[in-house]
């Protein structure tokens, strides 16, 4: 279960991989609306609307259906972009990206992509390493890299930030 109350994960990757399911869950919440929007397609305005086998029927339904969907989605949509916005705090310090604090200032930028790349967007060791320009098969380094910056946040900064002490976002 996913909870922004850093103070209930006993270790930061716990912490991390519930935002990487959030990331993969938003990813296909997401790719569910745009497949949605596809099937809605471009129809010209007409006033009978009329199926294949003549019967009328709303033209609209497709619209309608993917309506309802995102609004019974939003609630984890809205719960899966705070937890990312948090990872992204820990990792980048600030708002996420500043670099003002979390991993990137204390072990580097490479530690801080290479936890972005497999938490944030859920990536894969071999897609992380390829888009890190290090060779697919180099997964192993962006693990030790992501181990580095695990270490970080235990010993630092998930402490600091479930007390609202130091600079740690």
């Amino acid at each position: 279960m996913r909870r922004l109350d850093l103070a209930t994960y006993v270790r930061s990757e716990d912490f991390f991989e519930a935002v990487r399911d959030a990331a993969r869950e938003r990813a296909s919440i997401l790719g569910t609306i745009s497949s949605m929007e596809g099937r809605e397609g471009l129809h010209a305005q007409g006033y009978e609307a009329m199926g294949r086998s003549g019967a009328v029927r709303d033209r609209m339904a497709a619209t309608d259906d993917r309506m309802d969907y995102e609004s019974s989605r939003a609630p984890l949509l809205a719960e899966d972009d705070a937890i990312i916005r948090l990872a992204n705090s820990l990792i980048w310090g600030g708002d996420g990206g500043d670099l003002s604090g979390g991993v990137a200032s204390l072990a580097g930028e490479r530690v801080a992509t290479a936890m972005e790349m497999r938490y944030v967007h859920a990536l894969t060791w071999a897609e992380a390493a390829r888009r890190m320009k290090y060779s697919p098969r180099s997964g192993q380094v962006v693990a030790d890299l992501c181990r580095v910056g695990l270490d970080i946040v235990d010993s630092h900064l998930l402490t600091a930030v479930a007390r609202g002490e130091g600079s740690a976002t």
